[in-house]
């Protein structure tokens, strides 16, 4: 019981000295104590590369947008009224 950490829950003391394997299938699998859970790590998920690709097209959108908008403002004097503020 050297290396080994134990932990108390309810069905008593769990084995929470973890060993990680990568299967074929690009999944890491962690053994707790009788039971293996299995998850795909972050680095390899799509979602991890797409989500900051869209909201980063999303925010140079707005910014292009919103830049037009003021440089409109500022060259044109006639549209500086109450309703276009």
């Amino acid at each position: 019981m050297d290396n080994m950490y134990l932990d108390e829950s309810e069905e008593g003391l769990v084995d929470l000295n973890l060993t990680q394997e990568i299967t074929k299938h690009h999944k890491a699998c962690l053994k707790v104590a009788n039971e293996t859970i299995c998850f795909t790590p972050y680095a390899l998920r799509p979602e991890t590369y797409i989500v900051p690709v869209v909201f980063g097209i999303i925010f140079f959108v707005g910014l292009i947008g919103n830049g037009t908008l003021i440089y409109t403002f500022i060259k044109e004097k006639t549209i500086r009224n109450v309703p276009n503020m």
